[in-house]
């Protein structure tokens, strides 16, 4: 599998897992309101480092 293969993996996996928990959370929230951004702001925080951090262990 060549290096290119494994980060495209990698970030699939990520993505993949990101998507799937702001899908469970907007279907948890009943109104958009400042906790709902603030818990999308860190799913999306966290997507961010996931991402750095599986093209640092291809590098």
């Amino acid at each position: 599998m060549s290096i290119f293969s494994r980060i495209r993996e990698g970030l699939r996996k990520t993505r993949d897992a990101i998507f799937g928990k702001i899908d469970q959370m907007l279907k948890s929230f009943t109104k958009i309101d400042e906790e709902l951004f603030e818990e999308l702001e860190e799913l999306l925080v966290m997507g961010d480092v996931g991402s750095l951090r599986n093209l640092r262990s291809f590098l």
